[in-house]
């Protein structure tokens, strides 16, 4: 009897071993990709706006800074405010948004609150999904829908609640720039509006250089591939698999960029003066972070404007930096 019992016992154990070590559930590979984005002080957009959404949701607590607004743009009571979150939390104190920043700061939400953190969450899905969702800092069944679709269309399971796993994959999904801007267009590629996607930064960077070089020259920025909405590879390219990258074309003479293809340094069409400009509008807009421009126009290879390569006579790629990046293609100087 007494051995039935310790048989039956250990049979018992090792079940419950096998299930303790069990691997669990592979992660989809959107969210095995996803990081929290690294932000600092030359950043803007969708992203740092929920930063600053988020700062205001514990903004009673912890006595941060008055005055933060969410304005897109990393302004001193924002960098005031992190500096406190941060400093509360025993983080860092170097006002930079790392991972570590993002988790503390993003709170579990779910049916029932309300407040700037809902507020963060509707505004991301609203910008970088463009669904229909309330903008009224309150988690109802609207919201609590959007969010299970969200969910199960990245590969989580769709709890309807925004735990930090969902924040992250949100925060790290990119978007589309805003072609209705007058500055802005959008010309045609193989990829079509499958690659119109990007990081929030470079969304911002392109939409401000835009806005510059159209008020100065009446102009417009035309723009063809940047990347896959969840990064990757992209057909016909090497690179533009990290929404940090944009390929455009020069100005014409006739302005008519947006729709003519083909035009070539040198060529009679091409306005090699107002393309310079459009570069300095992006240098200008991009803080610092736009790293590489290659076109192979040679007078402005000489200004060290941009790097030359045979196969950029008849667009610019443009790359910008990545705080977080170890390929030292994309990693920033500082």
């Amino acid at each position: 009897m007494r051995g039935r019992i310790a048989a039956g016992a250990l049979g018992a154990l090792l079940v419950l071993s096998s299930l303790l070590v069990a691997p669990a559930a592979a992660a989809s590979p959107i969210v095995a990709r996803a990081s929290f984005p690294e932000i600092d002080a030359s950043d803007r957009g969708t992203d740092v706006v929920l930063l600053q959404l988020l700062l205001r949701s514990h903004a009673g607590r912890y006595r941060i800074v008055r005055g933060l607004e969410p304005t897109g743009t990393i302004d001193t009571p924002t960098r005031l405010a992190l500096l406190l979150f941060q400093r509360t939390h025993g983080l860092r104190p170097d006002a930079r948004m790392d991972a570590r920043t993002w988790s503390a700061l993003a709170p579990e939400i779910g049916r029932g609150d309300s407040g700037p953190a809902v507020e963060a969450l509707q505004l991301a899905i609203h910008r970088k999904l463009g669904w229909d969702v309330p903008l009224d800092g309150s988690f109802g069944s609207a919201t609590e829908r959007v969010v299970r679709r969200f969910q199960k269309e990245v590969g989580l399971r769709p709890t309807g609640r925004v735990s930090t796993t969902t924040w992250r994959v949100l925060a790290w999904h990119y978007e589309r720039p805003s072609f209705a801007l007058p500055g802005l267009c959008d010309y045609s590629t193989i990829n079509g509006r499958e690659a119109n996607w990007a990081t929030s930064s470079v969304v911002a960077w392109l939409e401000r250089a835009a806005t510059i070089f159209h008020e100065r020259t009446g102009m417009t920025i035309a723009v063809g591939d940047l990347s896959r909405r969840f990064g990757g590879p992209l057909p016909g390219h090497r690179a533009h698999d990290r929404g940090i990258e944009a390929d455009l074309r020069p100005i014409r003479t006739d302005g008519r960029q947006c729709t003519v293809r083909g035009t070539f340094a040198g060529s009679s069409v091409y306005h090699r003066n107002a393309t310079r400009r459009m570069i300095r509008a992006l240098e200008s807009a991009s803080e610092e972070r736009l790293t590489w421009v290659v076109f192979n126009d040679p007078a402005l290879v000489a200004e060290g404007l941009t790097t030359p390569d045979a196969s950029h006579a008849d667009h610019l790629h443009l790359v910008w930096c990545d705080l977080s990046a170890r390929d030292i293609l994309y990693r920033c100087a500082r």
